[in-house]
């Protein structure tokens, strides 16, 4: 199980929920995933040198794309 950071955390606006992990990385970064309420995930490419920058970044990308920027496809929709 990777370290995650105190800053990981559920995130729900517009009734829409994600939840962030930050986890410490081999190369003493951090990395964001994002997992949305259909269990979709996003994972940042590139590393944060703190986890609060981490956080910074997923609650910046929330705010000025919304949240559909963060959940994927509801699942059901294609069954």
């Amino acid at each position: 199980m990777p370290d995650l950071s105190p800053l990981s955390q559920t995130l729900t606006r517009d009734g829409k929920s994600v939840d962030i992990q930050i986890a410490k990385n081999d190369q003493n970064g951090w990395t964001l995933k994002i997992i949305d309420q259909y269990n979709n995930s996003i994972t940042w490419e590139d590393n944060f040198p703190t986890d609060q920058a981490a956080l910074d970044e997923a609650i910046a990308c929330a705010d000025e794309e919304g949240m559909d920027c963060l959940v994927g496809p509801d699942p059901s929709l294609f069954s």
